[in-house]
């Protein structure tokens, strides 16, 4: 049996703000507007596309205001961005850059000093667009994980995310790249296959429990190097790729939210 998402009920301190913000700010669809009495009302606004809608008002919740956290997925996250800034909304920037090996079309990456000193770059450049004040959480996959880390013992920031983190040198399980895990103190997020080669399940447990910075994991079952599942495994599991990419989305906008709420 299906279960559909219909309505989800956000608490509101004031009702007409929150709905000329959804509305108008965020080009929310207005579908109901309906005061039953002075201690009731209910607003439903739709966002464009969704199946989902979200309920605001009075009386319809006893959870306090700014408990609820919503998720919106979109086609093309720098577009919904650039929308979303048109219509006025201050919209946080997600900064993407290459090494320059890549750039120049390199198969060979650079030494890790020369890779580092283009994180540190790319991260300075982030924040003269930000602001000092600004919560940075470095997110990479593979190397560029890696890489973070070691950014992340020589600047300051919020948050690691590292998608497939290549542990294992070579896949080689003797010969580990564990010891800027054991140095960092920066809270991290773990986002790993149980296929993965470069990264044994095992191996990273152990180095877990020997980290002092907060850590945490998100295991995609059946996922390679890359996060990708075997489209058999898929089958018998009744998912698809979409599905566990959703739940690696939902992954990391809970451990954002964790350090970048006060």
């Amino acid at each position: 049996m299906d279960f559909k998402l219909e309505l989800i009920a956000v608490p509101v301190t004031d009702v007409d703000r929150a709905k000329a913000f959804y509305a108008g700010k965020a080009g929310f669809v207005v579908d109901h507007d309906h005061r039953v009495d002075e201690g009731l009302r209910f607003v439903q606004i739709t966002p464009p596309g969704s199946a989902c809608s979200i309920a605001i008002g009075t009386g319809l919740t006893e959870s306090p205001p700014g408990s609820a956290n919503l998720q919106v997925v979109v086609s093309d996250v720098t577009a919904a961005r650039d929308e979303l800034r048109a219509r006025g909304l201050d919209v946080g920037d997600v900064q993407t850059f290459d090494y320059p090996y890549m750039r120049e079309n390199r198969k060979r990456p650079d030494l890790l000093p020369q890779l580092i000193a283009a994180h540190r770059q790319a991260l300075a450049q982030a924040r003269a667009k930000t602001g000092a004040t600004a919560t940075i959480i470095l997110i990479g996959k593979s190397m560029g994980g890696r890489v973070g880390c070691h950014v992340a013992l020589e600047e300051k920031v919020d948050g690691l995310i590292c998608l497939g983190y290549p542990l294992c040198a070579m896949g080689d399980r003797t010969k580990l790249r564990d010891e800027v895990l054991r140095a960092l103190t920066t809270p991290i997020l773990f986002v790993q296959g149980t296929r993965d080669s470069f990264c044994p399940l095992d191996l990273l447990e152990r180095v877990r429990k020997q980290m002092a910075a907060p850590n945490f994991i998100h295991v995609v079952e059946g996922g390679d190097h890359s996060l990708l599942v075997r489209k058999r495994d898929l089958a018998a599991a009744g998912e698809t790729q979409d599905d566990l990419d959703r739940c690696v989305l939902e992954a990391i906008v809970t451990f954002a939210n964790t350090q970048t709420l006060p």
